[in-house]
């Protein structure tokens, strides 16, 4: 029997062993919502899937932990306004660019027709606030710095077919309507407008040309892992259990110990 250290291998050993009895690594460097969300996006890669909010027409690829360009940088010293660092979002699909390395920020490619942005939650919410403003939460974040990504690569809105944010969550979650309010464009709007006035930007052409426009066209979307699981069975039922059972790991192990959903 060869003894060859194989890397791969023993990557695959240590990830296989998490929650048994043997495990080197918590449960959760496996079951959580990151793997869960790379499992659903690469099956969704490589098959069919019309109607579905994650479907992936020939020439989109998809990235976990990309980095999106803030639209409220730091101030050059001796301007003052509220600032917002990079935002890492949870999964970009599309016509996208991103470093091997996973460094850099994602870019759309011209011509772009495909640019969305998935969060996944198990049992926490979007993030409440930032720093500098409580009131400021992910979910405007998200679509400002996707406005800001669009405008920096000189994409416009309206050039897009697809272009959405969606959100991944429990049904339980879900139904407990937990992220409804921080979903309403009215809401979302609002909260950058009053960033825009507290950055005191000279270019609020932006807010105009290419923020509004995006909330204006973008499918903003609550989706279940649920109704993702049993979309991927009714295709491939092989994979659907899997990914199902894969869920469930990732439920019984991320689930807090009390009733709470606290971010």
């Amino acid at each position: 029997m060869s003894n060859r250290y194989s890397l791969k291998d023993r990557v695959c050993a240590m990830l296989s062993g998490a929650g048994s009895a043997a495990a080197v690594l918590p449960a959760t460097a496996l079951y959580c919502e990151g793997w869960l969300l790379r499992l659903a996006l690469d099956w969704y890669a490589t098959h069919s899937a019309p109607g579905d909010s994650l479907q992936m027409a020939p020439g989109v690829r998809w990235f976990t932990e990309a980095q999106l360009r803030s639209a409220f940088p730091p101030l050059p010293r001796g301007r003052h306004g509220v600032a917002v660092g990079k935002t890492m979002a949870d999964a970009v699909i599309g016509h996208v660019r991103v470093a091997p390395t996973g460094k850099g920020y994602a870019a759309v490619e011209p011509g772009a027709k495909h640019f969305m942005v998935v969060e996944a939650k198990l049992w926490s919410r979007l993030s409440p606030g930032v720093r500098h403003d409580q009131e400021f939460d992910q979910a405007a974040r998200t679509l400002s710095c996707m406005a800001q990504t669009l405008q920096h690569d000189q994409v416009p809105p309206g050039h897009l077919r697809r272009l959405g944010f969606v959100i991944l969550a429990p049904q339980e979650q879900i139904e407990r309507r937990l992220f409804d309010a921080l979903i309403d464009r009215e809401s979302i709007r609002h909260q950058v407008r009053r960033m825009v006035d507290a950055y005191r930007m000279k270019e609020r052409d932006w807010y105009e040309e290419w923020f509004d426009p995006l909330v204006e066209r973008a499918h903003i979307e609550l989706l279940s892992w649920e109704h993702v699981l049993a979309s991927i069975a009714k295709r491939d039922p092989e994979a659907g259990h899997e990914i199902a059972a894969f869920y469930g790991q990732c439920v019984q192990h991320s689930r807090p110990s009390s009733k709470t959903t606290a971010g």
